[in-house]
């Protein structure tokens, strides 16, 4: 990943090295938007420091034709499609740095 990417962090951590406390993001990349993938069929992975996440974005499912289950929540709805849409439009800062 180059530049700046939307993502779906998966785990938020430290780690300690020679005394210095590094905070970091577990995340897996998107971009309309969707996960990627190894070849293999694993998803792409990457460790970053938080400082360089810069603030969340806002992402809307794009629906197929058939009908989604009631089960589908906000803890679960990024696994749960495929591909998203990135609202630029839901507030300023969003609009400035998106695109």
């Amino acid at each position: 990943m180059q530049g700046l990417d939307v993502v779906h962090i998966l785990l938020l951590f430290f780690f300690s090295y020679w005394g210095v406390r590094y905070p970091c993001a577990l995340l897996t990349g998107m971009w309309v938007v969707r996960p990627d993938y190894n070849e293999d069929g694993s998803p792409t992975l990457q460790v970053i420091h938080m400082d360089c996440i810069m603030q969340a974005a806002h992402m809307m499912p794009v629906f197929g034709e058939a009908f989604i289950g009631q089960d589908i929540n906000y803890a679960n709805s990024l696994d749960s499609f495929d591909t998203f849409y990135v609202n630029k439009f839901i507030d300023h800062s969003a609009f400035e740095i998106t695109f």
